[in-house]
C-alpha cells in the first residue's frame, strides 16, 4: 500500500493474525488485519480470514460495493457509523477507517486502492 505523505505504519500485537495501524497526526487512522486464507474443505482457525465488508449486516450499512482494481477484488462497505471497511479476499486482508467527510473518503480510498498484492 502506498502511504500518502505524513502517514506512518505501526505494527501492533495480534494473537493469531497480523495486525497494525497506518496513521498520521490529525489524520485518518487505518487499522488492518491479515489472516490466513481458508482452504476449501478445511476447518477455519482463529486467524483465518473472514470477509468483514460482506459481514456487515444490511441494517448497519449504507452500501456494499465489489470492484476489481489492478486485477484484485476489493469488497467495500460503509457503515451507518461512517466506518469504511475494505476486504481483499485473495490476500486475506481487512482494513477499517473512520471517514467523516468526502475528503476523508477520498484520502482513504486513494490509500487503500493503492494496495498491490506481493508488494
Amino acid at each position: 500500500m502506498a502511504l500518502l505523505p505524513g502517514y506512518i505504519h505501526t505494527p501492533l500485537q495480534g494473537i493469531d493474525s497480523i495486525v497494525g495501524k497506518i496513521s498520521k497526526p490529525d489524520g485518518l487512522r487505518f487499522f488492518y488485519e491479515i489472516g490466513a486464507i481458508p482452504v476449501p474443505g478445511r476447518p477455519l482457525t482463529g486467524g483465518s480470514f473472514s470477509n468483514y465488508a460482506k459481514s456487515v449486516p444490511v441494517a448497519d450499512r449504507l452500501w456494499l460495493k465489489e470492484q476489481q482494481v489492478g486485477g484484485q477484488d476489493f469488497h467495500l462497505a460503509l457503515t451507518k457509523r461512517d466506518i469504511l471497511i475494505v476486504s481483499l479476499p485473495a490476500s486475506g486482508i481487512n482494513i477499517s477507517v473512520s471517514v467523516k467527510t468526502p475528503e476523508e473518503m477520498a484520502e482513504a480510498l486513494l490509500t487503500i486502492l493503492s494496495f498491490r498484492a506481493g508488494k
